[in-house]
């Protein structure tokens, strides 16, 4: 991770460090790389922790009460995405450009992975009623939308100084990106991947992908395997340090700076680590550990009401004609159609 800007929020937030230092750090980090550490001082560790163990419960109930929180007509933006529904695009040809020791694992088909999506902000619009809908609360659970608010305002509140942050390097208004991003369909997404049936070495659980958001930001998971891509797609193994989040890139935010910062490349896979951690499971926990690899990640959003449309900074006749100007709606369910997320 020696290549990727660390960036300590608390002197910003505290009102110590109000220069564009710091702002233009985050900036060029995102140009060079699509990716950032962030320590920010209100992030609770705890928050994490009592998210991931109450999705490791979950994954664990019956198959035939899950199936009860599927909501394919809404192209599964609330609820339960079951295993081998989505499907990552085809990115062979950048695969094979690619040096050995950079080499992503082609994916093979749907991905093995299984995901939930809890929007924090409802879209509240006629317009995209495909794309939302109410956000499903397993009975099982009385503590689900609280341990889930507690750790999602974690996110949102680091996501909106980061929006403030780029703003101020972008020579825009500081309020500019947050706005933009005010009551997006900011998605909790937590994958799921059953490690005592996909545990064995090199299984791909989430394929060589970018995503659709404006920046995705992770929570440290249990079980290591996720490979990221900087802009020159040298690879690096991540290890999010604890009571740290890792900042990625999205192609909404690609979409607003005309590629200026990239969508970066990604993938999970079962690697030896991942068989390492299973391995010390399994002894600390007996017979019956928890297998089940969970991502700690928010997807943020541009408000589905707004435009995606190349920023003052970067507006050319070619920015223009390669980023025409979409509502984030549109755009948004012609993106979830071609990963099969669709009805």
């Amino acid at each position: 991770m020696e290549n990727i800007f660390v960036i300590d929020l608390t002197s910003y937030l505290n009102g110590e460090d109000k220069s564009l230092d710091l702002c233009n750090k985050v900036l060029e980090s995102l140009h060079k790389t699509g990716i950032l550490i962030i320590k920010d001082p209100r992030i609770n560790e705890k928050y994490n922790d009592d998210f991931i163990n109450m999705m490791e419960k979950y994954y664990n109930l019956p198959y035939q009460t899950k199936l009860k929180h599927i909501r394919k007509d809404l192209h599964y933006q609330i609820g339960l995405t079951p295993e081998f529904i989505e499907k990552p695009l085809d990115h062979c040809e950048i695969i094979h450009r690619l040096a050995n020791e950079n080499r992503a694992h082609k994916p093979i088909g749907k991905d093995i992975k299984a995901r939930w999506f809890y929007q924090m902000n409802p879209p509240n619009t006629d317009d995209f009623k495909d794309i939302s809908g109410i956000n499903i609360i397993p009975e099982e659970f009385p503590e689900w939308e609280e341990t889930i608010h507690n750790w999602g305002d974690c996110f949102l509140n680091t996501l909106d100084t980061l929006c403030e942050m780029i703003s101020l390097s972008l020579d825009l208004n500081k309020n500019y990106l947050t706005e933009m991003c005010h009551n997006g369909s900011h998605l909790i997404a937590p994958t799921f991947s059953d490690l005592s049936k996909y545990g064995t070495a090199k299984t791909i659980l989430a394929g060589f992908h970018q995503d659709i958001s404006f920046l995705t930001i992770h929570g440290k998971s249990r079980y290591p395997g996720l490979n990221i891509w900087t802009r020159d797609m040298s690879r690096i193994r991540v290890k999010v340090p604890d009571g740290y989040l890792l900042v990625q890139a999205g192609l909404q935010i690609e979409y607003l700076t005309a590629g200026y910062i990239t969508a970066g490349y990604h993938e999970v896979v079962v690697e030896e680590d991942t068989i390492r951690q299973i391995d010390m499971n399994r002894n600390v926990n007996g017979i019956n550990p928890n297998l089940v690899r969970v991502s700690s990640t928010c997807f943020s959003h541009i408000n589905s009401d707004k435009y995606l449309d190349v920023i003052t900074k970067f507006r050319n006749e070619e920015n223009i004609k390669n980023y025409p100007k979409i509502k984030e709606g549109d755009w948004l369910r012609y993106r979830l159609e071609k990963i099969k997320l669709g009805p």
